[in-house]
C-alpha cells in the first residue's frame, strides 16, 4: 500500500511539472518599458502588433538569420518549431496580447504588460523541451500579420530582440524583466527588418549543382 501511495505521489508531481507555466513581466511602468517595437513599414512604435517569445531550447543560439517561412500562425500551448532552426520554439503571446505603444504590449497605459500561462515544460512535437534557464527573446510581426496568416518566405517582416538578462526562470515563477528596459522611455525604436527566408525549390537546387558540374568539366577539358 505504501509503494502504492508513493508510486501516486510520484505521478502527481511529475504532472505538475509537466504542466506549470511562467508569467514573464516584461513592461511595468513603475520599473521599465518595452514601448519601442514598429513595424517594418514606420520608424515610429505602432499598436496592434502581434509578438511572442521564441525560446532558444537546444542552447546553440538563437538562428533568426536562418529563420524559413512557409507555415501559418497558429495560438497552442506548446512551443512551434521555427523552421530553419534546429530548437527555437515558438510562444505566440495570449489572446488580445497586441503590442500597444504606452506600454508596449497588451492592456492600456500603465497596465503591467506580461507574457502568461507558457507550459514550460511544454514538448513541441518531439522538437525540443523547454526548461528553466533557456534564453528566450521577443519576437513581433510586421503589420497585418494575425493570428491565422501565413509567413510567406522572403515577405514577411518580423523583429527580434534578445538580451543577455533574458532567460526563463523556474516552473510556477512569475519573473519580471522591466528592469531592462527605460523607465521613462521612449528607446531607440526598434524595427521589424528580418525576412522570413525560403527554401530553394529541389528542382532548382538540382539544376544549379548539375551547371557546376558541367562547368568543372569543361574547365578540366
Amino acid at each position: 500500500m505504501k509503494n502504492k501511495l508513493l508510486v501516486i505521489i510520484s505521478s502527481l508531481a511529475l504532472a505538475a511539472s509537466v504542466n506549470a507555466t511562467v508569467t514573464l513581466t516584461l513592461s511595468n511602468p513603475a520599473i521599465g518599458v518595452l514601448n519601442s517595437l514598429a513595424p517594418s513599414t514606420s520608424a515610429t512604435a505602432t499598436n496592434g502588433l502581434l509578438w511572442g517569445i521564441i525560446v532558444d531550447a537546444d542552447g546553440d543560439g538563437f538562428e533568426q538569420a536562418s529563420y524559413e517561412g512557409g507555415w501559418t500562425v497558429a495560438s497552442t500551448l506548446t512551443g512551434f518549431a521555427i523552421p530553419g532552426s534546429s530548437g527555437d520554439l515558438f510562444f505566440l503571446a495570449g489572446s488580445g496580447n497586441k503590442t500597444v505603444t504606452a506600454v508596449g504590449g497588451q492592456g492600456g497605459a500603465g497596465s503591467v504588460v506580461a507574457f502568461n500561462g507558457m507550459n514550460i515544460s511544454a514538448d513541441a512535437s518531439g522538437n525540443a523541451t523547454v526548461n528553466t534557464a533557456d534564453k528566450f527573446a521577443v519576437i513581433w510581426f510586421d503589420t497585418g500579420i494575425d493570428t491565422g496568416s501565413s509567413i510567406v518566405n522572403n515577405s514577411t517582416k518580423f523583429g527580434f530582440y534578445a538580451n543577455n538578462n533574458f532567460a526563463l526562470p523556474s516552473n510556477g515563477a512569475n519573473q519580471s524583466y522591466a528592469s531592462n528596459f527605460s523607465a521613462a522611455g521612449p528607446e531607440a525604436v526598434r524595427q521589424a527588418n528580418l525576412t522570413f527566408v525560403g527554401v530553394p525549390e529541389t528542382s532548382t537546387s538540382l539544376l544549379g549543382a548539375l551547371g557546376a558540374l558541367a562547368l568543372l568539366r569543361r574547365r578540366r577539358n
